[in-house]
């Protein structure tokens, strides 16, 4: 599969925060090394940004901090303060 075939594919689904089973599943991929070596690609190319060990922020949809607190940290919540803000 092309780069340009797996981007769109990415675009298409509209997720914000991807780890590697949720694109093995986004590109029906049967091995874990091929998740890898395509998420290695896409981070080259600037398509995803790391955020921690298997997960990956799209830069086509970018999340607010929030989810990305909530990707980097889990379980993890929002106060009552900055939710009302």
């Amino acid at each position: 599969m092309r780069i340009v075939d797996i981007i769109k594919i990415i675009k298409k689904s509209g997720v914000k925060i991807v780890s590697l089973s949720d694109l093995r599943k986004l590109l029906d991929i049967e091995k874990d090394n091929t998740s890898y070596k395509i998420a290695e690609k896409l981070v080259a190319e600037k398509f995803l940004l790391r955020l921690k060990k298997g997960v990956y922020l799209s830069t086509f949809n970018p999340p607010d901090s929030f989810e990305i607190a909530n990707a980097i940290y889990t379980p993890s919540y929002i106060s009552l303060e900055s939710a009302l803000n």
